[in-house]
């Protein structure tokens, strides 16, 4: 097990976030779960950390708002607020004296995905490297969004309405890799195949055959295996 540690954003809510180390100042791997999952119950979470393990990183998976072992009430989650979570965690990481708080690399997976993009434009200068897995974009500005994710605040539709990820995108300055399985019947691939042409130094990833859950077997080895080669050259 990791450490587990917490930091309070605006409204006064802890957001849990769990550090395993690598030896001191060694580069750190942050990942971002979907919208109804958390650090613990994503698979991919558990993928990520074995491969900063093998990698010689430091990995470290945050829990987003009412999300684990973060405070909050769910249903008024927000993207806004999963970026403020994002800005908590990793500041604290940028002060850390255990790891390299100037060599982090963010991993956001779905709605994660989504909230880390919008970071990475909103903060370009705080990370090393960006990997969006299937970055569910297409919630934004949404008339049905309401359908879609249903048992949500008013606030959490209102925010989704004025994000604005594509016009954001272009500020995001990190060496993006962007996973998305052409199969996803939730976040469709031309999301994908848009952002690639927006982010300045973006590379897209497609996986044949792969839906929004990423099954075991080989579409996540490959997955894993381009992520770490990628995070090589750039974290």
């Amino acid at each position: 097990m990791g450490e587990l540690r917490r930091v309070a954003i605006s409204d006064g809510v802890e957001v849990a976030y769990e550090l395993w180390a690598a030896g001191q100042g060694a580069p750190v791997v942050l990942f971002g779960h979907g919208l109804y999952s958390d650090r613990k119950t994503s698979s991919k979470s558990e993928a990520f950390r074995e491969m900063a393990r093998d990698g010689g990183w430091a990995f470290c998976a945050l829990d987003f708002y009412g999300r684990g072992d973060t405070g909050g009430d769910f249903a008024k989650t927000s993207a806004t607020k999963c970026v403020e979570c994002l800005k908590a965690v990793i500041s604290a990481l940028r002060e850390a004296g255990s790891v390299d708080g100037s060599r982090i690399a963010l991993i956001g997976s779905s709605f994660g995905g989504l909230a880390s993009l919008l970071y990475a434009a909103r903060y370009p200068n705080t990370i090393r490297a960006l990997v969006l897995i299937a970055p569910a974009l297409n919630l934004c500005n949404n008339p049905h969004i309401s359908q879609i994710l249903p048992g949500f605040d008013a606030d959490f539709y209102a925010d989704l309405a004025e994000q604005r990820p594509f016009d954001e995108a272009a500020s995001v300055a990190a060496p993006t890799l962007i996973v998305q399985g052409d199969a996803d019947d939730l976040v469709p691939p031309e999301v994908a195949k848009r952002l690639v042409g927006v982010i300045p130094n973006a590379q897209l990833l497609i996986l044949p055959g792969v839906g929004h859950s990423l099954p075991p077997g080989r579409p996540k080895i490959v997955m894993v295996e381009a992520v770490s080669k990628f995070l090589k050259r750039h974290l």
